[in-house]
């Protein structure tokens, strides 16, 4: 009985400190406490006019420029190879390698873009994928969709709520569940440790030796 009370008693404790080191406390990280780096390597687009194109790409930026948590390098301010000038050659063909080392030897957490191909029947009609690629687990992500232009606003949205903001929360903030998670952690070990105080207690109340019946 005293092993069981003893084992309680330290799993509550190892547990709440389990889950506080893998969702509470910051984890190492590349980047600063300024935020998360990230790039928009550009819009690839087909049969787009330009000032749609243009103002897509605007969209964009404005989209990652409007969150604070989110450090955006500009790609002219990339260092090293490839340049500028041959980004929009390795987006074309896909080139996952090339973006990492470009990402690593800049320190880039995340490489966004977006491919897009228009298509004018009455009105404009645009499909195409907008992507995120994390350059520290090398997993690409991928956002499929078809709208028509004057609803394009909306695809933006629904990729910055999947695949932008979840990336700029820092590991520190506790959202909800984690909140409930920790006050179910706690209600538990009060409980854990109430009961062992009180069989404690009752134990001390028994009378020792024999007992005349």
């Amino acid at each position: 009985m005293r092993r069981m009370n003893l084992l309680k008693t330290l799993l509550c404790p190892v547990l709440i400190l389990t889950f506080c080191v893998t969702y509470v406390f910051p984890q190492p990280a590349s980047t600063d406490s300024s935020g998360r780096r990230m790039v928009f390597l550009g819009l690839l687009s087909k049969n787009l006019p330009e000032s749609v194109h243009n103002d897509i790409r605007s969209r964009f930026l404005q989209m990652f420029r409007g969150n604070r948590s989110l450090d955006v390098v500009e790609t002219a301010e990339l260092a090293g190879e490839p340049l500028f000038g041959q980004v929009n050659q390795i987006l074309a063909d896909m080139n996952l390698p090339e973006l990492r080392r470009l990402a690593l030897k800049n320190d880039i957490d995340h490489l966004f873009w977006a491919r897009l191909e228009g298509n004018q029947k009455r009105s404009l009609h645009i499909h195409g994928t907008m992507y995120r690629y994390d350059a520290l687990t090398e997993k690409l992500h991928q956002y499929n969709f078809q709208t028509s232009y004057e609803r394009i606003g909306n695809e933006l949205v629904a990729f910055k709520s999947k695949y932008v903001d979840p990336v700029t929360k820092t590991k520190s903030d506790l959202n909800l569940r984690s909140a409930l998670a920790i006050a179910g952690l706690l209600l538990v070990s009060i409980l854990v440790f109430g009961s062992n105080k009180a069989g404690s207690s009752g134990a001390k109340k028994e009378p020792s030796g024999s007992t005349d019946e």
